[in-house]
């Protein structure tokens, strides 16, 4: 393998490495972590750290994160290998290259070095990447569950939107007077959107399957009620 083909191969290697973290944090941010939490422990997974910390625990305390744990540990371990030995590759091509394919792949790398770097920094591109990202992690993992986003956190208290795909017995056939949201959970529904449409919010209003609610309360019991 010439150096020029040592550095691209390392190039994709290191974009795939960080849509791997951007999808896997994504899966458990879907599940309730916060986005701060799914991206550490992702990254701590993939690099093998491995931190003790109270938060880890949360890896394994569902079937769904256990199953995302796992796999991350399988794909971290085939990446590692891949990067260090075209690392290796990268150390013993230079003896015996040109110098204008080292100066190419090292300005690729920088480039790419620097994507990366604006794609975090960048609020409104950060953004955009986080929104596909449970876009995707939503319409593959979590098909059959409902869909919670969150946009705002606020102390305990976050501003979520819902895609209810699968009503729970607790919240099926029943009006918005007799679930009694606000009373029981501390919860609040600023708005109801079925078919495009923004529905009128009453106590007599009920949810359906397919609607898109906007709520704001306390994380755990959104997450308990709703998911």
């Amino acid at each position: 393998m010439s150096i020029l083909s040592a550095f691209i191969v390392f190039d994709i290697l290191i974009i795939g490495y960080e849509l791997i973290i951007e999808v896997f944090s994504a899966i458990y941010e879907l599940s309730g972590l916060t986005k701060e939490q799914a991206r550490f422990q992702v990254t701590s997974l993939l690099t093998g750290t491995g931190f003790t910390t109270s938060e880890s625990e949360k890896m394994l305390d569902t079937q769904k994160r256990k199953m995302v744990t796992r796999d991350i540990m399988i794909v971290s371990y085939i990446f590692n290998i891949s990067i260090i030995s075209t690392l290796v590759t990268l150390l013993t091509s230079t003896q015996n290259s040109n110098w204008y394919e080292l100066v190419i792949g090292f300005i690729l790398s920088i480039i790419v070095i620097i994507l990366l770097f604006f794609s975090r920094k960048v609020n409104k591109v950060r953004k955009g990447i986080d929104r596909v990202m449970l876009y995707i992690a939503s319409h593959t993992f979590y098909k059959k569950q409902n869909e919670i986003i969150i946009y705002e956190y606020h102390n305990k208290k976050i501003l979520a939107e819902i895609k209810l795909n699968n009503l729970s017995n607790k919240l099926k056939d029943k009006t918005i007077g007799e679930l009694k949201l606000e009373e029981k959970y501390n919860i609040n529904i600023l708005y109801i959107k079925r078919k495009n449409q923004l529905i009128i919010k009453t106590k007599d209003t009920k949810l359906n399957d397919k609607d898109l609610i906007l709520v704001i309360g306390g994380k755990k019991i959104i997450y308990n009620l709703f998911k």
